[in-house]
């Protein structure tokens, strides 16, 4: 399936450096259309820019001890977006 433009999502990276190897998972909005396993670039919540491996869409939030949320963060990136515009 074809992710569009402004869909919530989480990218993993690998980033290495001379002997260092990082892994990192970072959530953000697409800003280039992709596919789970495409090489995608999305905008995290603090306005960066950043590539990786599409990994998931809708990523769900899972606080611990089994419990699970659909999508927690919706309402909250929602009312964050339109605060930062004001």
């Amino acid at each position: 399936m074809l992710y569009k433009e402004n869909t919530w999502v989480r990218i993993h990276q690998i980033t290495t450096r001379a002997d260092n190897k990082a892994e990192t998972w970072l959530k953000g909005y697409l800003v280039t259309p992709g596919k789970i396993g495409d090489l995608v670039k999305v905008k995290t919540m603090d306005g960066r820019e950043e590539k990786g491996k599409l990994i998931e869409a809708y990523p769900e939030y899972f606080p611990g001890k089994g419990a699970t949320f659909s999508d927690p963060e919706s309402e909250t990136i929602e009312y964050n977006n339109k605060n930062r515009r004001l």
